[in-house]
């Protein structure tokens, strides 16, 4: 038994490097097909106010109800019975890369702002469990949210060209996503300093995404019509022509899946613990549907509109095809450690490896013309695996009848992954919390935690209960 103890941790290390083994996104080897969406805002940190204080650097420390994600062999920690609930107020501004707002007909010349931003802010539950200790066993039930957000933009632009007609394009992006999760948590002490955790999710994503571009003149109707009549000009036939190419796709689905968490957790002695989890990423499949639609037709009064009637033969083509969309969360696989040089200060440390690879990839062409974006600007880059650092302290204050006061402070690494090689998105996290414990033998518990970055700022209140 003692000699299988000591090889898991070397197990679970080969089972993750295996897990990001499986595609291959250089060659396409065991990858899915691309999606048509990509650069859903997911929260990958452990969801607890105490572990944002702290940097989201939780794996070896895991002494709360959220250990069923940060990792599940620290539920092995808790001795009492708990409720908590956990709120999470964002706010998210988040950058993506926009291949329609390209026109590459004209020499590669955009028509408009490639580099896009969803905006979105709100407050939901993030976060509930119920922890049940049972001798050497610990069991949870958890409820997660690690996604609701929503937000939408339009805008156009002008295409000028060479022999002087203009056109008029214009681009709609929206999204409105949710995802929601409910585990199941088991801990086993198998000795006073080591323990297993094993975690099932189940999850759902519900994504609402539209991206919707038309150029209004396109084939340039009113230029050979100023050269065959010369009745009017061509601002004026292209105002009695209805000539759009419109190209839409749209997603409207959800998709569920089972995912796991894997953790081990040691404690060296009261001053240091380790752990180490690895953590698959669910996976979804949704359907995606392609409408490219031309229309050709003349209309109003006037001297334009009798020279069209003469020029145009009225048309509509509609082709409509439904597509899959697969959305990736990366695997994980983090090792942390816990030290406290003292009874009431800790200092956390993590190492977590992010699959980033395995999701999806920004999509290069467009949609209507079907050309690379990639012409003479490499626009777009492949989306590595990446090394993340997670640091965080805690001073804990005794106060009277043992009650406690906590003061939290950590920083982290967020690594460039969103597939955009002109936006340099790596950011350095920096995090704060507050906690504190009262009643009869600490049995309540109230945190607070924020985070400060570049792309989204986090507030989590959380409230603990044990009987």
């Amino acid at each position: 038994m003692k000699a299988v103890i000591k090889l898991l941790p070397f197990l679970l290390l080969i089972f993750a490097t295996n897990a990001f083994a499986e595609c291959d996104p250089k060659t396409g080897i065991g990858c899915e097909p691309s999606s048509d969406f990509s650069g859903l805002p997911i929260d990958q940190l452990p969801p607890g106010a105490r572990s944002l204080g702290l940097g989201g650097a939780f794996t070896g420390v895991a002494d709360d109800a959220t250990a069923a994600i940060a990792n599940p062999a620290g539920l092995s920690i808790l001795f009492a019975k708990e409720f908590s609930l956990h709120l999470r107020n964002s706010d998210s501004d988040i950058g993506f890369l926009d291949p329609d707002a390209y026109n590459s007909v004209n020499d590669d010349t955009p028509t408009g702002r490639m580099n896009k931003e969803y905006s979105d802010s709100g407050t939901n539950v993030s976060f509930a469990s119920f922890v049940l200790p049972l001798d050497r066993w610990v069991l949870s039930a958890y409820y997660m949210n690690q996604l609701d957000f929503s937000s939408d933009q339009s805008g156009g632009a002008d295409i000028v060209y060479d022999a002087g007609t203009v056109d008029t394009y214009y681009n709609e992006n929206s999204v409105d996503s949710s995802l929601d999760s409910f585990g199941l948590s088991a801990a086993f002490r198998v000795t006073d300093s080591f323990s297993l955790g094993l975690t099932l999710q189940s999850s759902k994503l519900d994504l609402k995404n539209l991206d919707n571009w038309q150029v209004d003149d396109f084939f340039d109707n009113e230029l050979d019509m100023e050269f065959i009549f010369g009745n009017a000009t061509a601002e004026e036939y292209a105002a009695a022509v209805i000539d759009e190419w419109n190209v839409n796709t749209s997603i409207d689905d959800s998709d569920n899946d089972v995912s796991f968490s894997l953790g081990l957790m040691y404690s060296l002695n009261s001053n240091w613990s380790f752990g180490l989890v690895y953590r698959d990423g669910a996976e979804f499949n949704l359907k995606s549907t392609n409408v490219d639609t031309k229309i050709l037709d003349c209309t109003g009064t006037g001297v334009a509109t009798d020279d069209c009637n003469d020029f145009v033969t009225p048309s509509s083509t509609s082709t409509t095809n439904v597509l899959e969309a697969n959305i990736k969360i990366p695997d994980i696989i983090t090792f942390g450690i816990g030290w406290r040089p003292t009874d009431t200060w800790l200092i956390s440390f993590d190492i977590n490896r992010i699959g980033y690879s395995d999701t999806t990839p920004v999509r290069s062409f467009t949609q209507g013309f079907g050309r690379d974006i990639n012409g003479t600007v490499q626009l777009t880059e492949d989306i590595d695996d990446e090394t993340e650092f997670h640091l965080g302290t805690e001073k804990v204050f005794i106060m009277e009848s043992n009650n406690t006061f906590s003061i939290r402070a950590g920083v982290f690494t967020k690594s460039d992954h969103d597939g955009n090689a002109t936006v340099d998105s790596d950011d350095t996290v920096f995090t704060v919390g507050l906690g504190t414990t009262f009643g009869s033998e600490s049995q309540f518990q109230m945190d607070l935690g924020a985070s400060f970055a570049d792309e989204t700022n986090n507030i989590i209140l959380s409230g603990i209960y044990r009987f």
